[in-house]
């Protein structure tokens, strides 16, 4: 037989990303290492830029008027890809169908026939160069497929599907009863398709009929000839995945694990979809599609090789002048390990496959098993049992079960050889996903669906309440309902709106239509530059739930029960530290804490702005971080830690918004506080509510993804003074020099500590400091919480006797009869709580340490700031939100 012709060059990759970003759009990156999936893209900012691109690279690349094919082909792939990356389908690579036809030409059942058409049915385009390039299968065609961004989507995909029905019994109670159910029915045959197939196969639907609509200046339909799927095994419809991912330029196929492998993806991608038109792929239309988006620098590296070879000669290059000789050892043993890993697939495959052959049957539970999780104690404690997969590193896998697509044996032998192409990536796939790509074993989708759905209908019941029930405010979860603070008034119901996804739910979600005010705080600069993202992306909500609040109404011919106001207040950093607003803030929590009235602050402002808007109680998203691992540094915990964490952080927990709120006569509801809530929340673990590559708060996100606007799902956790951009207050110690020099901070140091008693650590501190000190006089703090006292012989809150200030400077040792501990050794207070090592009075960490340490402490930061300075500025502790 002939050999085949040269297989053309591979189209240029086309990634999900467009010029109009507006977020990201799926859970999977939160807060994560690995590059982020794609953002959610405005279809008409996409066709209005896409349009404008693809004329200038047209006309660039051929010298003459773009024709309109081209600049049709650009905006139909932007669409696809704009309508394809919200259900995690977030790869989209155009390729030419005869290279891939000429790539596979040994494998004949793989190869896909040439469509016979005119010129993408453009009526009249196509000249007869181009429709025998289509008949000869030169024609555009598209891969589609997915990143770990799949995973979120298709679980909230799930939990829609729940929503409504009767509550059915957590799956998998115990562990001991899944594998004992297991042993006891027989093994399932293989399904003809699970519903991961199918979620696949609705949305790349949906997204082609968006795509190619027939709206002018895109293709129409009637320019898609084909579209197969990988999981279609049926003789006439296959084909080779890994080799059109190949041509498509999505990456190498790995010569030993036949693994498709990207330079940013690494072995973590899964191409699920080949769309072929009918266009022909002529040498006009790829050098206007190249030049159209191959410039974008957000593509990835067309071709290259990734894997354990590259990985350790990285490695062997970047750390140490490391020897030829110490590259290569690293080189063999990767590729060493990855022979060894692959060895020991093919073995447990055949060894299953001889199994089964024989007729032994598996005794091996599912994997649902292996990531059972037991219900709480009877004493309401929760279990102590944890998650094999989430107790050790990433490359850990479950034990071995009973899979519907590979043998009991293999497919964790499988997904070791995924694991050594590319050995700790950041973009690999979470514990769950893994066991869900090689098993398709639905029993590991129940637990997530139900655990999303029940706390679904919890948020709701207490969101219901907290705008028409009743109740306590502040730690309970709920305010009142009724009349306002004059017992005349009619509640009007408010929410300090930051565009995050604990705030955002309580407003789109159905049971809070009769919130009415939302209030979002931006920081700006001095020349009106927003300092964070919330004021935005809290728009961006406000928005949306106000259009559907609309739409809703008009479609029963009425008006919104409560037709949203969203106020925006933009403030300045001068505005922040005023002492009508740090002073007041300050006086009300207590506190001179930095960290805690850097976030404070701002409730201030948003609060402030409701109550002259006429709200009489405020709704806050208070508690669903405590509740469900929004806080980084409890990643880092083990699962059992992690449990008891949770309990103690919520009983020590303090907010601001409860007594800021009341000092200006507003009640203040905490929905996610409420005991609905907190019951639901009782029985989950770590791994109900954390993927182990950095998702948080998954529950949540995977129950109200219907109800957010695009992207904000998917927002990552951000501190108060993050998104509301107050955290330039700490990361700019040259915006504080500018009002306090070397001068002035050595005399608020002395005379803080001389008449106040406290350690002062910074200029932020010392200002927070004295405003506390102005707006009580005597240094004596309001209670707050727990009722907080000052260490014997500390001066009892007023000013020191120097000879006190002598002692306590000279102290080495916590005084004899006081329990380490219990007092800070930099303000004198108590910690609250004994054992406690964070300071809420003056936010001193670690800070049962005594006087001396204490005061070492605060000189270390100070000359950490005076260096900062002195290097032009940037810096400032990168605090750990909560931490």
């Amino acid at each position: 037989m002939a050999p085949p012709p040269p297989v053309p060059p591979p189209a240029p990759v086309f990634v999900a990303t467009a010029a109009a970003v507006v977020a990201p759009v799926c859970p999977p990156s939160v807060g994560r290492a690995a590059p982020p999936p794609p953002g959610a893209v405005d279809a008409a900012a996409v066709d209005a830029a896409v349009a404008v691109d693809a004329s200038a690279a047209a006309a660039a690349a051929v010298g003459d008027a773009p024709t309109p094919i081209a600049a049709a082909i650009v905006r139909t792939l932007n669409r696809l890809a704009a309508s394809a990356a919200p259900a995690g389908l977030d790869l989209v690579a155009p390729l030419r169908l005869s290279a891939y036809n000429n790539a596979v030409y040994k494998s004949p059942h793989v190869r896909v026939p040439p469509p016979s058409a005119t010129r993408g049915g453009q009526g009249g385009g196509g000249d007869a160069t181009s429709t025998a390039s289509a008949e000869k299968g030169d024609v555009l065609a598209v891969l589609i497929g997915n990143t770990r961004a799949l995973w979120e989507p298709f679980l909230a995909s799930l939990v829609r599907e729940e929503t409504g029905r009767p509550p059915r019994p957590l799956p998998a109670e115990t562990a001991a009863a899944a594998a004992a159910a297991a042993a006891a029915a027989a093994p399932p045959p293989p399904p003809a398709g699970g519903p991961l197939d199918a979620y696949v196969e609705r949305s790349v639907a949906t997204a082609v009929a968006a795509a190619f609509d027939g709206t002018p200046g895109r293709l129409p339909p009637t320019a898609v000839a084909d579209l197969r799927f990988a999981a279609d095994v049926r003789p006439g419809r296959l084909f080779g995945a890994t080799t059109a991912g190949a041509v498509a330029g999505l990456g190498t196929v790995h010569p030993t694990a036949r693994l498709l492998v990207s330079d940013q993806w690494g072995a973590w991608l899964a191409l699920r979809a080949l769309l072929v038109t009918t266009v022909p792929y002529d040498a006009g239309v790829e050098t206007a599609v190249a030049a159209a988006i191959g410039r974008d620098s957000r593509h990835p590296r067309r071709g290259g090789r990734e894997g354990p070879v590259a990985a350790a000669a990285t490695t062997a290059s970047t750390a140490t002048p490391a020897t030829p000789t110490a590259a290569t050892d690293a080189t063999r043993s990767a590729e060493d390990a990855l022979h060894a890993a692959f060895a020991a697939a093919v073995a447990a495959s055949a060894a299953a496959a001889a199994a089964a052959a024989d007729g032994v049957g598996s005794e091996e539970a599912p994997a649902s098993a292996s990531l059972a999780l037991p219900p709480p104690r009877p004493d309401g404690s929760d279990s102590a049992m944890a998650l094999v997969t989430t107790t050790a590193t990433k490359a850990t896998l479950p034990p071995l079960p009973y899979s519907s697509r590979l043998a009991p044996s293999a497919w964790r032998a499988w997904a070791a050889v995924r694991e050594a192409v590319s050995p700790n990536h950041p973009a690999r796939y979470s514990d769950a996903q893994v066991a869900y790509h090689y098993t398709a074993d639905e029993q590991l989708l129940e637990r997530p669906v139900e655990v999303a759905r029940r706390l679904r209908v919890a948020v709701g019941r207490a969101l219901a309440k907290a705008v028409g029930g009743g109740g306590s405010s502040g730690s309970g979860g709920v305010g009142s309902g009724g009349s306002g603070p004059d017992g005349l008034r009619q509640p009007v119901y408010g929410l300090l709106l930051s565009g995050g996804v604990d705030s955002s739910v309580l407003l789109a979600a159905p049971e809070g239509a009769s919130i009415s005010i939302a209030v979002t705080v931006g920081v700006v600069d001095a020349d009106g530059t927003a300092l964070g993202a919330d004021a935005a992306t809290g728009a961006l909500v406000a928005a949306e739930v106000s259009d559907r609040r609309a739409a809703a109404a008009a479609a029963v011919g009425g008006a919104p029960s409560a037709p949203l106001r969203h106020v925006v207040v933009s403030v300045s950093l001068d505005e922040l530290v005023a002492d009508a607003t740090l002073g007041w803030t300050a006086a009300v929590l207590g506190t001179c804490d930095p960290m805690e009235l850097r976030n404070a602050v701002v409730l201030t402002v948003g609060l402030r702005a409701a109550a002259e808007a006429g709200v009489t109680t405020i709704l806050t998203g208070d508690g669903a971080d405590e509740l469900l691992g929004g806080y980084a540094y409890t990643h880092r915990l083990d699962p059992d830690a992690f449990v008891a964490h949770r309990s103690s952080l919520l009983n020590a927990a303090t907010w601001a918004a409860p007594p800021l709120a009341a000092a200006l006569g507003m009640a203040c509801c905490q929905p996610y506080l409420h005991p609905s809530v907190r019951a639901v929340v009782g029985n989950l673990f770590k791994a109900d509510v954390l993927d182990g590559i950095g998702g948080d708060k998954l529950p949540l996100r995977r129950a109200f993804a219907a109800d957010l606007p695009a992207g904000v799902a998917g927002r990552a956790k951000a501190a108060v003074e993050v998104g509301s951009g107050a955290a330039a207050l700490r990361t700019r110690p040259t915006w504080w020099a500018a009002r306090m020099d070397a001068a002035a901070v050595a005399a608020a140091v002395a005379t803080c500590w001389a008449t106040h008693g406290v350690r002062v650590r910074g200029r932020e501190h010392a200002a927070c400091v004295a405003a506390w000190a102005a707006a009580s006089p005597g240094g004596v703090l309001p209670s707050r919480g727990s009722r907080r006292e000052r260490q014997p012989g500390w001066g009892g809150g007023g000013p020191l006797p120097a000879s006190a200030v002598a002692t306590a400077s000279a102290a080495s040792v916590v005084p004899a009869g006081v329990a380490r501990g219990w007092w800070c050794g930099g303000c004198g207070y108590d910690l609250a709580a004994a054992g406690r090592d964070y300071c809420v009075t003056c936010g001193l960490w670690p800070a049962n340490r005594t006087p001396a340490e204490a005061a070492a402490i605060a000189a270390r930061a100070l000359d950490a700031e005076a260096q900062a300075l002195g290097k032009g500025g940037g810096g400032g502790d990168p605090e750990e939100d909560g931490g």
